[in-house]
């Protein structure tokens, strides 16, 4: 789609419809908008034009109408515009087939014996809600009529197999792998091959994964920084090798393997003192509680923090009060116990510390 903006000299940049909007608007990806996407925007001439290409995906892969729709505001934030331009949307009929087996064997094959009848799998359009079913036969042969596009398929435990996560196209002949359970057999342990790094450091770390089970783990894979930390590695990469969430690794039965993996540590770890992997190992986004975890730290130096506070008082009504003169304040990091410094406390209760490490702290009085 081309979206046209004219106006007297000005900046402007334009606020989409978001996730909030009908389920016709198109999705768009982020940075999809160029210029537009943020302040400052872009600076249009009096009696100019600014012409922008915009791509993206329908939300609905049975819908007859898209929609890309938005609002243009100056560089004050003064709404000076708008934009709603529906197209049709042709439906191209698909259909995926495939076989979906159990894999006894652990070995990541499709073998005589292991294809598995009344499985019900499922397809996920990619940018929206919409779900297609689908239960293999007395074969494990399966069918999906549905829309051309992409869509995921996995992350479900299907008759106690494991389904990995993937983004697939339709196309005939899926071969969909129900993996068996982990049962506590898989074991991981993460080491830094340094003590200390700087930002933008490439550092390397040792990946060790123990199999005690019978079966061979085939398609292994890491998941690091669920809870999106910027001082955190993210796990992926070209670093991560094979370790990365679309490959995968096999741990044969009884058998221990190491990996070097590096990613560069971020600009975040120096005002937290540290660069951490926290990681989990399974297969690819299914069953997760029941994937192997492991976690390794490494120091980031150089920062200096400043932590100041008032010691006060609270009284029978509840209010805070002044607090005592001459109280000593101690700082106690968990890292380098037990104490990183001491302090007492002025006449108004106030206290300061500087040149302090960052990290988790904790503070006592006495």
């Amino acid at each position: 789609m081309l979206v046209t903006a004219m106006a007297s000299s000005t900046s402007a940049f334009a606020a989409p419809a978001g996730a909030a909007s009908d389920r016709i608007d198109l999705f768009v990806p982020y940075g999809g908008w160029g210029a537009f996407q943020n302040r400052p925007g872009v600076t249009i001439e009096s009696g100019q034009s600014f012409e922008l290409t915009v791509s993206g995906q329908v939300r609905d892969p049975e819908q007859t109408t898209t929609a890309l729709r938005g609002t243009v505001f100056d560089g004050t934030g003064f709404e000076v515009g708008s934009f709603d331009s529906r197209v049709p949307v042709t439906r191209v009929p698909g259909r995926a087939t495939g076989v979906f087996y159990a894999d006894r064997n652990g070995n990541g094959v499709l073998d005589g014996g292991e294809p598995l009848a009344g499985a019900e799998l499922t397809l996920r359009y990619v940018t929206g809600t919409r779900n297609y079913t689908a239960t293999s036969d007395a074969e494990g042969k399966f069918t999906f009529d549905l829309p051309a596009g992409d869509y995921t398929l996995g992350g479900d435990v299907v008759d106690g197999w494991l389904v990995r996560w993937q983004t697939v196209r339709i196309a005939p002949d899926l071969l969909v792998r129900g993996a068996p359970p982990l049962n506590g057999a898989l074991t991981a342990s993460l080491a830094f091959t340094q003590d200390s790094y700087q930002p933008g450091d490439l550092a390397h770390l040792t990946v060790t994964l123990a199999n005690s089970g019978s079966t061979p783990l085939t398609g292994i894979v890491a998941a690091c920084n669920r809870i999106g930390d910027g001082y955190m590695l993210n796990g992926t990469g070209p670093g991560w090798g094979a370790l990365e969430w679309n490959r995968g690794v096999t741990i044969a039965a009884g058998e221990t393997r190491t990996f070097d993996v590096s990613e560069t540590v971020p600009q975040a770890s120096f005002d937290r003192g540290k660069v951490v992997a926290a990681c989990d190992f399974g297969y690819s986004e299914v069953d997760i509680e029941n994937h192997a975890e492991a976690r390794a730290e490494a120091a980031v130096p150089g920062a200096e923090a400043v932590v100041e506070g008032t010691i006060g008082v609270v009284d029978d009504r509840g209010e805070m009060t002044r607090g005592p003169a001459g109280t000593e304040v101690v700082l106690v990091s968990d890292r380098h116990c037990p104490v990183t410094g001491r302090r007492t406390s002025d006449e108004n209760g106030h206290f300061l510390f500087e040149g302090v490490a960052p990290g988790p702290l904790t503070g006592c009085t006495s």
